[in-house]
């Protein structure tokens, strides 16, 4: 019983500071789309990628920026290109420990 208690007070507390919003993130996703509605007879399947990063800025306010490319390949047309760059910003306003974040 007594350690069952420990690990539940450690849990919590880790619960407490949410990694998301601290420190740097870099990520890398390998993306695939499947076309739809009129495109579907078009192109065939879609393949890209995306590179994003988080940086904090203010307590509970971290900048965000990714960058994307997206490629169809089809029959009819070779290829529909996609490039996308999005800069944003992400606040917490809710946290683990169940407080409002008062803004």
């Amino acid at each position: 019983m007594v350690i069952a208690g420990i690990f539940a007070s450690s849990n919590l507390s880790a619960q407490k500071k949410d990694l998301a919003m601290s420190g740097q993130k870099l990520s890398i996703s390998v993306d695939f789309a499947l076309p739809t509605g009129n495109a579907k007879e078009i192109y065939r399947i879609g393949f890209g990628g995306l590179l994003q990063f988080q940086t904090p800025i203010a307590q509970n306010l971290n900048f965000t920026g990714s960058a994307g490319y997206l490629s169809f390949a089809g029959e009819e047309f070779p290829v529909a290109d996609k490039s996308t760059i999005e800069l944003g910003a992400r606040y917490e306003v809710w946290s683990g420990d169940n407080r409002v974040i008062p803004i």
